[in-house]
């Protein structure tokens, strides 16, 4: 590491133009794969030191457990807390990798004057067409075309010339003259034809390859192999033979110029000193964002998006809800206003409180959270009211509210609520977002109703936090602890920008509500600053998956929520506002340049860091955050969110959703444990016995003996039908109740039952006498 410290140093332009000035393809891939091999080597010992640092916590932590309760251990938090120092150092370190990764390739182009290579294209593009006109006119003669080519690129494209150590000398007239003019195609065309032609050698480069005339200098400085330049309209380009007509290059120009113009007038464009033009722009970017909901047509279901080609879950929509409102809040456009009121009003649950039975499989507090979130501004914002039939938005935030407090658990962890509401995946855990929504959504409550109540659980859920450190010192805010595992003494180290971004809000809008606590200043102040840090890499938004492409579909909306936030942090703590408007303006260009993709031309990707250049995903999430950093540049233009004080309509309901039972009736599901299990298993197999025993005894006739039917008995012999009915009902009923004695040729009959209660005059003992010859045992 210390032979290369020379990359871990910034450069100033000087300096970059000193080092690559004149670099060759050859000298700039060299040095690009030291600088790459470099950080690879940097990066596994990074990681590798922070495998040791994990075993040696885990030993510690193994080692304290033996130890008496009585016995005041060496901290084994020590262990914890340097690994995850050393985690937040990696995640320093990559942040500051891809920084000057992004210098360097900067340093490159300003080095070569490759400056405003977009704008170069254009002028080329035209002067290409107008040339080609007087070539259709003039019919020249193929060297003749060459030249003029050459006079072009050389105009237009002066810094990028050919790498060739023997480069044409440049006349007074801008054409080039030498001895091997009439094989211009040879430097200009295929290298190995020209050389067989020519009888020239090529000079090889360091690689092997043969070097080659070539206006893909810009790509290949990068590593990459050799490609056709993009800036070329020529076919005539490297790698490449002169074989098409004028007219057909012709043609090829005037397409690849249809469709430069086609991109530049679908692509957004938007002026950031100029509020119609942003609202302009965000209004194509919700626009976009609408095709993917369609929950609103005929035969869909309100407040859902699809799962399909990419899965979209139930939270998603409450959060695109939030956005919607936000747009009509800062631009005044009520399009979507019947869309938002109608979702959320569906997706309420049949006790008003975000939990519909249908999303329980995978239901989770954060979920519930931001539906309510939403809801909340609605009535922060005094969106039009529901029916008066409906719910208020103001009644369902503090359904949610209500419902989560009774989630509280203190017998793990020593409180917080679990990431899932039911006991499925996940409900072992104890994470930000969870119970950063409910800081949020608390101390929202508190600024809104003046409810004290509402303060003292934000606080209670922030001192709870910081007890476990999910967030730290340093004020890096991390997702989430094990409960049942260790009991949240481990954190996991991961850093998302809606984890931050929600405690900001709360963070804020406590200091709102406490009328500018010093405390409450010094929080926000300090999240506020880490954010700066750790999520903006050159005044860009930047996710920390978005470098690696590991982004999943929930993770893509997260800056959305970043931006939400921090731009109503300003309102709700002013002195954040220069800092915040600084960082979502640069971050609003950034997202807005390069929302020029998919078939629309206006899709927006997830790397606004690319230089206007679409990255090739496109979603809500991808929308959503380019729609919320757009608005956030307008924060100064809008109204604060109002309380039920200074113009508040939506009327609350303080007793809404389940206080005592956190969870509707009947709807808790507890898994089963082992004991359980092989209690089922047990049962089962009994009842299976039992069946079986069941069906042998029902179709066996072993138990069973045959009567032979009685005589016909003459008319009138009332005594002899009597007898006969008793032989016959006490031959079918032998098991039960009624058995058949047979001894010494006498049959003794025992009635238990009261079925021959009706023949008391009749001597029983005779007619038995008399029928038993006829009785089979």
């Amino acid at each position: 590491m210390a032979d290369n410290q020379e990359f871990q140093e910034e450069m100033t332009a000087a300096e970059a133009e000193q080092a690559f000035g004149n670099v060759t393809d050859a000298q700039a891939i060299e040095q690009y794969t030291r600088y790459h091999q470099y950080e690879e080597a940097t990066r596994k010992m990074a990681v590798a030191e922070r495998r040791k640092l994990r075993e040696k916590t885990e030993a510690r932590r193994i080692q304290v457990a033996k130890l008496p309760l009585d016995v005041d251990p060496y901290d084994s938090r020590t262990w914890t807390s340097k690994y995850r120092h050393t985690c937040e150092t990696i995640l320093e370190y990559d942040q500051k990798i891809n920084t000057l990764r992004r210098q360097m390739d900067g340093h490159f182009l300003e080095s070569g004057g490759y400056r405003n290579l977009q704008s170069k294209l254009s002028a080329t593009m035209g002067r290409g067409l107008a040339r080609k006109n007087e070539l259709i006119e003039k019919r020249p003669t193929e060297e003749e075309t060459v030249l003029i080519k050459i006079e072009l690129i050389d105009d237009d494209m002066g810094p990028i010339k050919s790498l060739q150590s023997s480069t044409l000398p440049e006349t007074p007239n801008r054409r080039y003259s030498h001895p091997d003019l009439r094989n211009t195609r040879t430097r200009l065309g295929d290298t190995a034809s020209g050389e067989a032609r020519s009888g020239n050698p090529v000079p090889e480069a360091r690689d092997g390859r043969s070097k080659r005339t070539s206006l893909s200098k810009v790509v290949r400085l990068k590593g990459r192999e050799e490609q056709k330049s993009p800036y070329c309209i020529f076919d005539d380009c490297p790698g490449k033979r002169w074989e098409l007509s004028i007219m057909a290059k012709f043609g090829r120009a005037l397409a690849i110029i249809w469709l430069c113009v086609a991109q530049i007038t679908n692509a957004i464009d938007v002026d950031f000193d100029s509020t119609d033009s942003i609202k302009h722009a965000a209004g194509q970017i919700a626009y976009t964002m609408m095709t993917y909901y369609k929950g609103n047509q005929s035969g869909q279901i309100p407040g859902l998006l699809p799962i399909v080609p990419e899965h979209y879950f139930w939270w998603e929509c409450g959060a695109m809800m939030g956005s919607l409102i936000s747009y009509w809040h800062y631009t005044g456009d009520t399009t979507y206003n019947d869309v938002v009121s109608q979702a959320l009003q569906f997706q309420v649950g049949p006790y008003n409180d975000y939990m519909p039975p249908n999303e329980s499989s995978s239901l989770g507090n954060d979920d519930q959270a931001f539906w309510g979130m939403a809801a909340l501004a609605a009535a922060e914002y005094n969106f039009p009211d529901p029916l008066p039939t409906q719910p208020s938005w103001l009644s369902l935030a503090q359904a949610v509210f209500n419902e989560q407090i009774g989630r509280w658990e203190t017998r793990t962890c020593g409180g917080g609520i679990r990431w899932q509401i039911y006991e499925i995946t996940g409900y072992n855990l104890k994470n930000t977002i969870s119970n950063g929504c409910l800081f949020n959504i608390a101390s929202r409550l508190a600024r809104y109703t003046g409810d004290q109540m509402y303060a003292d659980w934000a606080v209670k859920v922030w001192d709870w936090m910081s007890a476990i450190q999910l967030f730290d010192d340093y004020w890096n805010v991390y997702d989430n602890a094990d409960a049942d595992k260790d009991n949240c003494s481990t954190i996991d180290p991961h850093q998302w920008t809606y984890n931050a971004a929600t405690l900001l809000m709360g963070a804020s809008t406590m200091y709102n509500y406490t009328n500018g606590s010093d405390i409450w200043r010094n929080r926000t102040s300090g999240l506020l600053g880490r954010i700066s840090t750790a999520f903006f890499v050159d005044g860009v938004m930047q996710e920390i998956c978005e470098e690696s492409g590991v982004c999943d579909t929930d993770q893509k909306s997260f800056k959305a929520y970043l931006s939400r936030w921090m731009a109503a942090a300003t309102q709700m703590a002013p002195f954040t506002y220069e800092n915040v408007t600084s960082l979502l303006t640069s971050s609003a260009k950034a997202a807005t340049a390069q929302c020029n993709g998919g078939s629309s031309g206006q899709d927006c990707g997830i790397r606004w860091y690319n230089n206007g250049t679409w990255d090739g995903t496109n979603g809500v999430g991808q929308q959503m955050s380019a729609l919320e950093v757009t608005l956030g540049t307008l924060i100064q233009q809008v109204a604060a969110p109002v309380t039920n004080s200074t113009g508040g309509t939506s009327i609350g309901n303080p007793s809404a959703g389940f206080n005592i039972s956190s969870i509707p009736p009947g709807a808790i599901v507890t898994p089963p444990k082992h004991k359980d299990k092989v209690g089922a298993w047990f049962l089962t197999a009994l009842i299976l016995v039992m069946m079986v025993a069941t069906t042998v005894f029902m179709w066996s006739s072993a138990w069973e003996s045959t009567s032979t039917p009685a005589p016909p008995i003459p008319p009138g012999d009332e005594k002899g039908m009597v007898a006969a009915a008793a032989a016959a009902v006490s031959g079918k009923l032998r098991k039960g109740k009624e058995r058949e004695h047979v001894s010494e040729g006498n049959v003794k009959t025992e009635v238990s039952t009261g079925a021959l209660q009706g023949i008391n005059e009749v001597d029983e003992q005779t007619t038995l006498k008399e029928m038993a010859p006829q009785t089979e045992t």
